[in-house]
């Protein structure tokens, strides 16, 4: 029997994480809190109605879970980001895979401006933010035994 498996990505805005799901997921769901912001509120970078959004994700990730290996795109960069989405889906799932992809704050902040400067409907992230989570992404100690495998890539 086939085993369905959800893949958790991490890292800060700009480190690559949806070019690395393009080129190496084809044929398994995305879910993205970035597109649910933009179905629900209209706009990637509106950052309100947080837990309307991740339940959102949550549930699309669960329905997804019955036939489909399942890609949860958003930054994680804490622990308690990654065990909110196991505790919220895991059970659905036979295998959990974190990626942790890491490219450095200063790479990752440029990336985000030529995105922006390109028109790319990307959320547009103040150097600081992502300071900050290059800081918490550096701490994540990911030990939640529900976790099967650890990619860093």
């Amino acid at each position: 029997m086939k085993k369905n498996k959800l893949y958790i990505m991490c890292g800060i805005p700009g480190s690559g994480k949806s070019s690395y799901i393009k080129k190496t997921f084809d044929d398994v769901f995305k879910v993205s809190p970035d597109d649910i912001r933009r179905e629900i509120l209209g706009d990637v970078n509106n950052q309100s109605n947080g837990n309307i959004v991740f339940k959102s994700c949550f549930l699309i990730t669960n329905l997804a879970a019955k036939s489909n290996n399942v890609v949860f795109d958003a930054t994680n960069t804490t622990d308690k980001a990654v065990n909110a989405i196991i505790e919220n889906c895991g059970s659905n799932f036979d295998e959990i895979i974190v990626i942790k992809i890491d490219c450095g704050k200063e790479l990752a902040f440029n990336r985000v401006q030529e995105d922006i400067k390109k028109g790319k409907d990307r959320a547009d992230v103040p150097y600081h933010v992502i300071e900050r989570m290059h800081n918490n992404f550096k701490n994540l100690k990911l030990k939640n035994k529900k976790i099967n495998q650890i990619w860093e890539v």
